[in-house]
């Protein structure tokens, strides 16, 4: 008996097993002759032998097995058994029905003139509308190897709601839905909507002034002294003509501006417009253009005349982060100014700031002081002093000054960062700079004698010098 079943194992050792690197197939590959030098033969047992001792026990194909036994293909690896494939999970996701990413640039045609109008400044949605359709996550489904053992699929995760306002969400938490008209936003997780004041006309006398908590769309021109307040962002699709614009946030003049000296734009954020003529614009942030004709025109961050035909002629621009353009003035010298980094005047007020803060403080400190002296002389005298007028009147003054003294470090909080964006402000001008142009870098100033091509101005300890660009 011993004999046999040793006779057996050597056999079977004959059968080749190999299981593939996942672990979800095994093969097996049979001899063309037994240990005796015959023809080998096996049965269904000898089989399923083998592919137990080498740990196969899960999704053997018994249809294989037989005709292997049956039918042998010697020297062959066949498929003799298949894992169970695992299905990963799929997370959940939020399917947004609404544009995310507005094209606030405008685009630089083939020419290298620039199309303002393929500004997007807004999205907006209609009350009732879909805005948001999420997508659960789908669960993964574990596979199993063919040795019997777990293969773990990737759980699928569902993500947390979506916050905001303005929108409702369904019973089922899968559908948000507008509740109101207006501008809708996404930051992170949260969505807003909020209220636009869209005008479909051109506004003048006839409409008047505006002053909206929001964000104002123009789809005509603004004329004849209007004064529009938009706390959010100002777009005014027509032309800008004699009239006093402001915004909180951002102004987009896709037409341009024809100021004749009456029009005074400013704006906390960013100012883009096709051109700016005759008037005086203000941004808390970077300006772009493609001409500025004999207009005084500031910011805080980079001023940039962007297509290839743009131009600065006549009037000032002043940028703290610095100035980028094409060409500056013109063949007639017409007198131009440009300057970038912090002016000296910039630096006076912080130092003012700076002297007004100190002063704050210090009377804060007697007012303290003088707190501290009624406390120590009621407790001397037993008395409570906590109503006496003069301790009242103190109080009301700290209170008072302690606001001040939060609010102007704040503000100078704010100016020394505009100190340090202007560090290392340069001015590029990538094609012509005309002789009469005058070129300042914080507190150094040029004033340009002959015709300068593709240079960038940089501040030295000898003033402002002009080098070539590549």
């Amino acid at each position: 008996m011993g004999n046999i079943e040793e006779s057996l194992e050597k056999k079977r050792k004959l059968l080749k097993v190999r299981i593939s690197a996942d672990g979800m197939q095994a093969f097996i590959t049979l001899p063309r002759l037994d240990n005796n030098g015959e023809r080998a033969v096996y049965s269904v047992q000898d089989i399923m032998q083998a592919l137990k001792e080498h740990g196969v026990i899960y999704g053997i194909d018994q249809d294989m097995v037989l005709k292997l036994a049956q039918d042998p293909i010697p020297g062959r690896e066949v498929v003799v058994a298949t894992g169970k494939p695992f299905r990963d999970g799929l997370p959940g996701e939020f399917e947004y029905r609404f544009q995310r990413n507005l094209n606030r640039k405008p685009v630089e045609m083939p020419d290298g003139s620039v199309d303002y109008m393929s500004i997007k400044t807004v999205e907006t949605v209609q009350e009732g509308d879909v805005i948001v359709v999420y997508h659960p996550a789908i669960q993964g489904e574990d596979g199993i190897l063919v040795n019997g053992k777990s293969h773990p699929a990737k759980k699928g995760r569902d993500l947390p709601p979506l916050g905001g306002k303005n929108f409702t969400r369904s019973e089922d938490g899968n559908t948000y839905t507008a509740d109101i008209s207006g501008k809708i936003e996404i930051h992170g997780n949260r969505i807003t909507i909020s209220p636009v004041y869209d005008v479909q006309d051109e506004v003048g006398t006839k409409v008047g002034n505006i002053d909206f908590a929001g964000d104002v769309i123009i789809h005509g021109g603004v004329t004849n002294g209007v004064y529009i307040n938009a706390r959010g962002n100002l777009t005014v699709m027509g032309l800008v003509e004699n009239c006093m614009l402001h915004a909180d946030g951002d102004i987009f003049l896709l037409k341009g501006v024809k100021g004749n000296g009456k029009t005074m734009i400013t704006a906390g954020g960013n100012i883009t417009a096709q051109f700016i003529e005759y008037s005086t614009v203000r941004a808390g942030g970077d300006i772009m253009a493609d001409v500025f004709f004999k207009s005084k025109v500031i910011c805080d961050g980079i001023i940039t005349l962007s297509g290839k035909f743009s131009s600065a002629v006549g009037g000032s621009m002043s940028a703290v982060e610095g100035i980028e353009c094409y060409s500056v003035g013109n063949e007639f010298g017409v007198k131009t100014e440009i300057r970038a980094g912090i002016s000296p005047e910039r630096l006076a007020e912080v130092v003012v700031m700076r002297q007004k803060i100190k002063a704050i403080q210090e009377n804060l400190e007697k007012i303290k002081d003088g707190i501290n002296q009624f406390d120590i002389l009621g407790r001397r005298r037993g008395v409570n002093v906590q109503r006496d007028p003069r301790r009242v009147q103190l109080l009301r003054a700290k209170v008072r000054d302690s606001a001040v003294l939060q609010e102007g470090q704040m503000k100078l909080k704010e100016m020394e960062n505009v100190l340090e964006r202007g560090t290392h402000a340069t001015i590029m001008i990538h094609k012509d700079l005309y002789p009469g142009v005058e070129v300042s870098i914080a507190d150094q100033k040029l004033i340009v004698k002959d015709k300068q091509s593709c240079v960038e101005a940089k501040k030295s300890e000898t003033g402002v010098r002009l080098e070539r660009m590549d």
